[in-house]
């Protein structure tokens, strides 16, 4: 009966010393507050990654057109900002061409210093989109209402756009890179989280070790671990 009452003392002082040193420990305030990082650095670099997307795919037209044509493109997409439905692309003025001057609109998209998503050539009575195929075919109707708002303030005739297809665009490829560049910042936050776990499992795993070998010269076994139980059971009260 003595024995085992001293094996009970002997396993309260070991649950109240491993209690103890796991809730007042460094390490289990981490483990508490630990599910609150994950998000705010997901909210954080989500809020970044988006303004930088925003400003990235903006949707763009770049003119080249003369100047009279260009002047009146712009007039008539500040009419008809938000009185039609869908979004109206930026227009800047990318070159004012002059009687029988060309304009290669196919180098303009991959020039990375204009960062246009299309470019809108010709005239007013027969505009030339070039843009790769997708923009293309979402921006038709929009450039040839644009087209026939700058004719007219009243327009009756809309004309007709011509198409010319690229691959792609500066604008598309960077949007490219931005999901890229965020689908590898996840992953190394992801891997940054797993490894610091692993190394700090390892440094309690050999601090433990080194514990148990000195409590075992000390105090039987069957109360070490029947303390180390008791405060397993406490700590998932907490």
């Amino acid at each position: 009966m003595t024995g085992m009452r001293e094996k009970l003392r002997a396993a309260m002082v070991i649950a109240r010393r491993d209690f103890v040193a796991v809730v007042f420990s460094k390490t289990f305030i981490f483990f508490l507050i630990g599910p609150v990082f994950p998000v705010l650095v997901g909210g954080l670099a989500g809020s970044i990654g988006g303004k930088v997307q925003q400003n990235v795919e903006r949707p763009t037209i770049g003119l080249a057109m003369s100047a009279a044509d260009s002047q009146a493109m712009m007039r008539a997409r500040v009419e008809l900002q938000g009185r039609v439905p869908g979004m109206i692309p930026e227009i800047v003025m990318l070159q004012e061409m002059k009687p029988g001057e060309t304009f290669d609109a196919r180098a303009a998209l991959a020039d990375g210093d204009r960062q246009v998503s299309a470019v809108l050539g010709g005239s007013l009575d027969k505009p030339v989109l070039t843009a790769p195929g997708e923009r293309a075919r979402q921006w038709v109707g929009v450039v040839s209402n644009l087209a026939a708002r700058a004719r007219s303030s009243t327009p009756t005739d809309y004309p007709d756009v011509a198409v010319e297809e690229v691959a792609t665009s500066v604008a598309k490829v960077k949007t490219g890179q931005i999901y890229t560049a965020q689908t590898s910042q996840v992953m190394l936050f992801l891997l940054t989280m797993l490894l610091a776990g692993m190394v700090l499992s390892n440094l309690v795993e050999e601090k433990g070790n080194k514990i148990i070998e000195v409590l075992a010269a000390a105090i039987p076994m069957d109360a070490m671990f029947m303390g180390k139980l008791f405060a397993m059971l406490a700590v998932s009260l907490v």
